[in-house]
């Protein structure tokens, strides 16, 4: 069967080939045993995808901004990866040290080698290691007692390099605590949307769907709420439009959840077909709100869809499963992204 356009009827012939298509332009990989599946990813691959979407979904450079305002160092290393912040803290440290290395090594009579008629023999760089050795022990606060300023000017360098070593190590100490004690959701969201056909529905319209897993099994989120935006290109703009959901809250999200858009007269998606899709729509976006009842804290999820995520005269393969071995009803997430295709007389 194949999709005339979204909303209208359907009729015989090649669906699974138009459904192929859509999948190879977003690099999804299809099993022809009993499906269509998109690769698992890991939580590092799927954010970079989602980094890559979100660049290409933005479109528009936003200029003559303060830079300070738009790259604002606390929320980057309250957001960048642990390796990153660590290799940012040792870069602090290194730099910071090696800069007052420098102040003292640079006092006169710092650090000095008097020769029999009292003139210092010290070269600049046997100080500089003596300042930077001085310095790194200061800065830590360790004060090995092998090594200390001999000068006045130096005690001062000295008592202002332990001032900002302090400093700068309770504001590492308490960007780290803040970045381990800040829950993080773990819905995981389908990287694939379907759109069901109209004659496969029991309302007659066709209905574009996402679905999400909750990994966090020992606590669930209440009181969620969901949001499902699409970006069209209406003359020379790109408009977010909202899209209506059959049900966009629930109370309790303890395994899985379906959002649901009806693709009816009033929607934005209606009358397009697979490439009309992909000329008018730049990118959909899915927002996910709801409070942990683990932590009592609420938790946002964002994912963004391309057009070519997008899967015409298809399904998701139920998640619900039936395991033989324990004889227990299961839900297999590893399904989350699982799709067939949609055939001629199927109601389900």
């Amino acid at each position: 069967m194949s999709v005339a356009s979204i909303g209208g009827t359907s009729s015989s012939s090649g669906a699974r080939a138009l459904v192929n298509s859509i999948m190879s332009a977003g690099d999804i990989e299809e099993e022809r045993s009993n499906g269509s599946q998109a690769p698992l990813m890991s939580r590092k691959e799927s954010r970079k995808k989602q980094k890559d979407i979100e660049k290409k979904l933005r479109g528009i450079a936003v200029i003559n901004i303060p830079r300070w305002y738009t790259d604002e160092f606390l929320f980057y290393m309250l957001n960048v990866s642990i390796p990153k912040f660590m290799l940012w803290q040792f870069a602090i440290m290194t730099v910071t040290t090696m800069i007052f290395g420098l102040l003292f090594a640079a006092i006169p009579g710092e650090f000095a080698v008097l020769d029999e008629n009292g003139t210092d023999t010290a070269e600049f760089m046997d100080r500089f290691r003596s300042g930077w050795e001085l310095s790194y022990q200061t800065f830590s606060t360790i004060g090995y007692g092998g090594i200390s300023p001999s000068t006045t000017y130096g005690n001062f360098v000295a008592f202002v390099e332990s001032f900002c070593g302090l400093m700068l190590s309770a504001m590492a100490a308490g960007i780290f605590f803040t970045r381990m004690s800040k829950p993080e959701s773990r819905l995981v969201i389908s990287d694939v949307a379907c759109i069901e056909p109209a004659v496969s529905t029991n309302d007659g319209v066709a209905v574009l769907s996402i679905r999400m897993v909750n990994e966090r099994q020992t606590s669930a989120q209440v009181d969620v709420t969901a949001k499902f935006n699409v970006y069209v290109q209406e003359e020379d703009l790109v408009v977010l439009r909202p899209l209506k959901l059959v049900r966009d809250s629930s109370s309790d999200l303890a395994k899985m959840w379906i959002l649901r858009h009806l693709i009816d007269k009033e929607s934005p998606l209606y009358g397009l077909d697979a490439a009309s899709l992909t000329d008018n729509c730049k990118g959909f976006v899915a927002y996910i709100s709801g409070e942990d009842q683990g932590t009592g804290s609420t938790m946002f999820t964002t994912k963004r869809f391309p057009p070519a995520a997008v899967q015409f005269g298809s399904k998701f393969v139920d998640l619900i499963e039936h395991d033989e071995k324990t004889g227990q009803t299961v839900m297999n997430a590893s399904n989350l992204n699982l799709t067939y295709v949609v055939e001629p007389g199927d109601n389900a």
